[in-house]
């Protein structure tokens, strides 16, 4: 019995040094915090959609607060001043990312997304000039021939009177983009969205993204519980490995110098051969976040075009307008002159950022933010992508194209004001959140800013306005039961709604 009070006051012991330890102050410029809890800090306060949770949480503790994800010290940037202060100006002192267990089953962290700060330097050196010496036009044209490939599926489906479910042909769009891109390698237009390479893809991607961010990442203890899943993610990223390994090889015997047909080929020559765990990870990079994003956004826009008629209306005729009615594709070279459809595209990114919450970064030293808020060495850093381009603009929930139309025309006029604005010195992250309402380029980065965004950002720009486009031009869109499609988030690596059919109604 002894032994046994023993065991429990010590075990209320600690709960009580780690209450303390997760409440102490440890400087009088913390950011604000609630009160956080021994052993889950404050987990209890994330829903099943994180980002929405921590974007209310900003609205009472403001831009710039500080919480437990179980033990690890969390600080959460709602606020685009400081934003901008950790991706541009303090760059090298929030360069790095956390790294937590499900990430350290990556070997060694040489591709883009996880890297430290001197092998991430080396890796999007190596990257850069791979991009550099392709020619963009011939991504433009593997852009344009899979645009091509996928409306032909969904006329198909049009000329069957058949419902059309995008979510796999979407993915199947997105990664042959990648595919074609890297490898020279597709999913061919005729192979089942079920089986073959769609199958030995998509089966481990899926696992794989249900894995990353979970309990165990933030509670040590737990993990001998998840051993199993542990163990099944481990095989289901290799497996994903394995894949890009065998083309690897392949490219290797088949490399032509003088003449690279991909990607792949560039990175091969660049490194020189020398560095091929690095360039198959770089792959994975690509592959796992480019074809995830990607597909998200393009479902995203079919369901607010049907939910949204009239924006569906009002971007087909300046499509019109601009194409032509006896248009049969709209190519790349169009997208300065849609300035509607590219608004639309800009308000699914702000309504349902692919990625809310960006990739963490962590503090590599003791600092001070710009708003004096003290951030000690270690801390992870959460960048609410999502939360700014929802408090800080007029009505967020309303899917509303026309606020980026009206936010270019009072850009000059406001130019004046703004900078002053930038100017001024605030005392707390709410003040200088204000004079960013509606500050739309300010409050809306969906692939992040400074040296360590997203490096496929403009391929993904490219890719999405070819595709909605041309859904677009060829098809009107509405729900099989002339009602509006659910727009539930589900959670993830990016912000998915639940999976939904079409009818298809093909345009004269």
């Amino acid at each position: 019995m002894d032994y046994i009070s023993l065991v429990v006051y010590l075990f209320i012991f600690l709960l009580l040094i780690d209450f303390i330890r997760k409440n102490r102050k440890l400087s009088k410029n913390d950011p604000p915090s609630p009160l956080a809890l021994p052993i889950i800090g404050h987990l209890h306060k994330l829903s099943l959609n994180p980002h929405r949770s921590l974007t209310e949480l900003a609205k009472i503790y403001g831009g710039v607060y500080s919480l437990y994800i179980g033990d690890v010290k969390t600080v959460v940037i709602t606020d685009p001043i400081v934003f901008r202060d950790i991706t541009v100006k303090q760059f090298k002192t929030f360069v790095n990312r956390p790294q937590p267990k499900s990430i350290r089953v990556i070997p060694k962290f040489k591709g883009l997304a996880f890297a430290d700060y001197e092998q991430w330097q080396k890796t999007r050196k190596l990257v850069s000039s791979a991009f550099t010496k392709t020619k963009i036009k011939t991504f433009n044209d593997l852009i344009e021939k899979q645009t091509k490939n996928l409306i032909e599926s969904m006329k198909e489906f049009s000329n069957k009177n058949e419902i059309f479910s995008p979510r796999k042909y979407l993915t199947k769009f997105s990664l042959n983009i990648i595919l074609s891109m890297l490898f020279s390698k597709e999913i061919g237009k005729n192979e089942s969205i079920n089986k073959g390479t769609m199958e030995r893809l998509t089966i481990p991607f899926n696992e794989a993204f249900k894995k990353v961010g979970k309990v165990d990442d933030f509670l040590w203890f737990l993990s001998p519980l998840f051993y199993f899943s542990n163990k099944q993610y481990r095989k289901h990223i290799y497996d994903i490995y394995y894949f890009m390994e065998e083309i690897y090889d392949q490219h290797l015997r088949d490399l032509d110098y003088d003449e690279p047909k991909d990607l792949l080929d560039q990175l091969i020559i660049s490194s020189e051969g020398k560095e091929k765990e690095t360039v198959i990870l770089v792959g994975m990079d690509f592959l796992l976040a480019g074809s995830d994003t990607q597909k998200a956004t393009q479902e995203w826009f079919c369901l607010y075009l049907i939910n949204n008629p009239i924006v569906q209306k009002k971007a087909y005729e300046e499509l019109i307008g601009v194409v032509g009615k006896d248009c049969k594709f709209v190519t790349l070279n169009h997208i300065e002159n849609c300035s509607y459809l590219v608004s639309i595209i800009k308000e699914v990114f702000r309504i349902r950022s692919p990625g809310p919450l960006g990739i963490p970064r962590i503090s590599m030293a003791d600092t001070y933010l710009c708003n004096g808020m003290f951030i000690p060495k270690g801390t992870q850093i959460l960048l609410n992508i999502f939360g700014m381009g929802n408090l800080l603009v007029s009505d967020p929930d309303q899917f509303k194209p026309e606020r980026w139309i009206n936010y270019k025309n009072q850009q000059q006029q406001q130019q004046q004001q703004q900078q002053q604005q930038q100017h001024q010195q605030k005392n707390t992250s709410e003040n200088s959140n204000l004079d960013y309402i509606d500050d739309l380029d300010k409050v809306s980065n969906p692939f992040s800013l400074g040296p360590r965004n997203c490096v496929g950002m403009n391929l993904a720009n490219l890719t999405i306005f070819s595709v909605c486009s041309n859904i677009l031009l060829n098809f009107e869109l509405n729900s099989i039961n002339n009602e509006k499609i659910d727009d539930t988030e589900v959670f993830g690596v990016s912000i998915n709604p639940k999976e939904f059919s079409i009818k298809l109604s093909l345009r004269n």
